[in-house]
């Protein structure tokens, strides 16, 4: 009997255990929501659809916390590997290539491949009809190896960053077809308003399906076994065709918020801005000092630093930094997790520094030489006479360059949408990806840009005269 009390303390003990760890624990899960009706953002700038609400039902069923973080569909897979994410969702489907990649949960829904063109090119899945014909699709999917098995050197693949640049591109004629899912193709169409000028082609192949899991890192099986069982409970239910009716429908969209959260995006692009030059003076100041107080040995070093990030394009960088220093940490400081807003202002702020860094030393020592050899006869110190003498000067005459090196930073700012970021740009892309009117809100994001950057200007010249 005693043993039997012990065994029922234990099994107790461990699933208050396991429930207490969820409630405490916030799941981070990633999607790109640019892929309606699966995930895509409303006017509110809440991201929504099948995916979002199939997730949050899991996370209620699981009695866990989450957080839902937008990131571009290629660094999704990435993220889970590198602990930057728990789960992954959106649309993503189970081939041999991401198995080895990650672990996936069981499918939560099948969708087959259409074919989308306009009625009057009468397109059939022949390969004489396909012949030499630009076909759209969305990179990383399954939609590039059908073609590619079926219709090798036949079609021009044109691949994409998300499904909605393709159908733009097919709405502009630079397309003659698009290759995507049966339901984003039938949602895309419901909310189009010329819909009857295209025609559709369902191609029921069994090796080219869409089976859709939830990605989980490799070695997390309690995780993957709890979704498991979670899924199979809520497939089950009438909660699952709930949502599927929710969201596999005509929706009626309010274009004018979306300008709002255009607006909301402009404040954390200035923000990132900011952080980013203030990370960039102190990694200059840094630089600067290395190179004027050390050893000529020092100096070649940092020059060569400096040279190599000169020399990398600017989203290598980021890219670079953002998912590789927070997993360089996490093996330091075990579940560390760092703010994305904090990685790429570190990388804006590295690419910032490198400018300015030459800038700065190369005003310097075109300073005239005789103002240190006076400075020495007075008993004065390199230090001091760089301090109090030298270095007002080369502020003054460095100013301008500054100066330019702040306005592009802050329209290098737009890189940063790359890594999933909703400031301005991320926020222009998530709205036009949502709405389909792409030239609308990249036109509204240019002109708050143009704003940003005159108001910047007029308050940079404003100091300069004050000070020259």
């Amino acid at each position: 009997m005693k043993i039997v009390k012990n065994c029922l303390f234990i099994i107790f003990f461990l699933f208050a255990s396991f429930n207490s760890h969820c409630r405490e624990k916030e799941l981070k899960i990633a999607l790109e929501a640019t892929y309606p009706p699966f995930e895509f953002m409303n006017s509110d700038s809440e991201i929504i659809g099948f995916d979002v609400d199939l997730i949050k039902l899991i996370c209620k069923d699981l009695d866990c916390k989450y957080k839902i973080i937008h990131q571009p569909f290629e660094t999704l897979l990435l993220g889970i590997q590198t602990g930057k994410f728990d789960l992954a969702i959106g649309g993503i489907s189970i081939n041999e290539k991401r198995a080895k990649q990650v672990n996936f949960s069981e499918i939560y829904y099948i969708d087959y491949l259409t074919l989308l063109f306009h009625a009057n090119n009468k397109l059939t899945l022949s390969k004489k009809d396909l012949k030499g014909k630009n076909i759209g699709i969305e990179k990383g999917t399954i939609f590039e190896n059908y073609l590619r098995k079926k219709y090798s050197k036949i079609v021009n693949i044109k691949m994409y960053g998300s499904s909605n640049d393709a159908l733009l591109d097919l709405q502009n004629n630079r397309l003659d077809a698009f290759l995507g899912d049966n339901s984003v193709v039938k949602y895309w169409l419901l909310q189009n308003s010329e819909r009857k000028k295209y025609d559709t082609i369902e191609i029921l192949d069994k090796d080219y399906k869409s089976c859709m899991a939830i990605a989980v890192k490799k070695g997390n099986n309690k995780l993957l076994f709890d979704l498991n069982k979670s899924l199979k409970r809520i497939k089950n239910s009438k909660s699952y065709n709930k949502i599927s009716n929710k969201y596999f429908s005509k929706r009626k969209i309010k274009y004018s918020k979306f300008i709002l959260q255009l607006l909301y995006g402009a404040l954390t692009t200035i923000e990132i801005a900011i952080i980013s030059l203030i990370i960039g003076i102190l990694l200059s100041s840094i630089f600067i000092l290395l190179k004027i107080f050390t050893k000529t040995s020092i100096e070649k070093i940092v020059d060569s630093f400096l040279i190599i990030i000169r020399g990398i394009p600017e989203i290598v960088i980021i890219l670079i930094i953002n998912y590789s220093v927070p997993y360089i940490l996490s093996f330091i400081i075990p579940n560390l997790r760092i703010s994305s807003i904090l990685t790429s202002s570190l990388a804006l702020g590295l690419i910032f520094s490198s400018y300015a860094t030459k800038v700065f030393v190369g005003t310097y020592r075109n300073m005239p030489i005789g103002q240190m050899k006076s400075g020495l006869v007075l008993g004065l110190s390199k230090y001091k006479i760089v301090k109090r003498i030298i270095f007002p000067q080369v502020m003054i005459q460095a100013l301008p360059s500054i100066n330019n090196l702040w306005l592009v930073l802050l329209k290098d700012t737009s890189i940063i949408a790359l890594v999933g970021l909703s400031e301005l740009m991320g926020k222009a892309k998530l709205a036009a990806n949502s709405t389909g009117m792409h030239f609308t809100f990249f036109v509204i994001a240019a002109m708050i840009y143009l704003f940003i950057t005159t108001i910047s200007h007029f308050i940079l010249k404003r100091i300069e005269n004050n000070i020259c």
